[in-house]
């Protein structure tokens, strides 16, 4: 018996006990629907069973909203050197990934994602307006505890877009560049099915940042090496193209 079928069958049983007990009384009613309500729900989940098969496969798509907490290194940012700033954010991503079943209800996905980030908050002197998220790719594994519940473990790769960073320091020097820098996102997510194809996405990231100025930079305005550490935790709606 798997954990959504555990579940409802206890719901369903604390309803059929207290019908018992009533129709004892006398309120043969509330038996009688209490036996039509457990009908449906095994209906309900012999529906799912069949549809899913074990494993929720083929098209995903996801769309998250969240908050995040990081902290911003300065390796070097125009004549400034090793500083560090921390800031608070929110984000939204929409992500597509196909599934495939590699045993059972275990699994792969391959997709991509793209997102937005802004800044709600951050430390004295620094700044940035906003940070795009360009499509990459993901790839992780899936387990499907069953039909109703389900677990991801990802890696998403891409890169962002900084826009409008700027940091000042005691002798009024505020360079302020817009880049692009590489992103690695390992993340795990939830999701809970409340319909056949619909569920909750719950999820919890971690995720590096890093940019280099490329060699032979001589027309840039600073030199820059910055690098970015955060925690994300989000909660989405899921679609199952089935």
């Amino acid at each position: 018996m798997n954990l959504v079928t555990a579940i409802r069958n206890f719901f369903v049983m604390q309803l059929l006990l207290f019908s018992v007990v009533t129709f004892g009384q006398g309120n043969s009613s509330i038996f009688s629907n209490a036996s039509e309500k457990l009908r449906e729900v095994r209906s309900q989940i012999k529906e799912w069973d069949q549809s899913v098969l074990g494993f929720r496969k083929e098209h995903q798509f996801s769309w998250t909203l969240g908050l995040s907490q990081g902290r911003w290194r300065f390796k070097r940012f125009g004549n400034q050197v090793n500083k560090y700033h921390s800031d608070l954010g929110s984000f939204t991503k929409f992500r597509y990934a196909y599934h495939l079943p590699i045993w059972r209800s275990f699994g792969y996905l391959l997709g991509t994602s793209a997102g937005y980030w802004d800044q709600i908050s951050g430390s004295s002197g620094m700044e940035i307006q906003s940070i795009s998220m360009l499509p990459g790719i993901v790839s992780g594994f899936v387990l499907n505890m069953s039909p109703g519940f389900r677990t991801v473990l990802a890696l998403d790769y891409y890169l962002e877009r900084w826009s409008g960073l700027q940091e000042s320091n005691n002798d009024g020097e505020e360079p302020n560049i817009s880049v692009t820098a590489r992103s690695v996102d390992v993340y795990l997510a939830l999701d809970i099915f409340y319909q056949l194809k619909w569920a909750i996405r719950i999820e919890a990231h971690k995720r590096w940042s890093d940019y280099k100025q490329p060699r032979q930079s001589d027309g840039k305005e600073v030199h820059a090496s910055i690098s970015r550490e955060d925690y994300w935790y989000g909660l989405g709606l899921l679609y199952h193209l089935m």
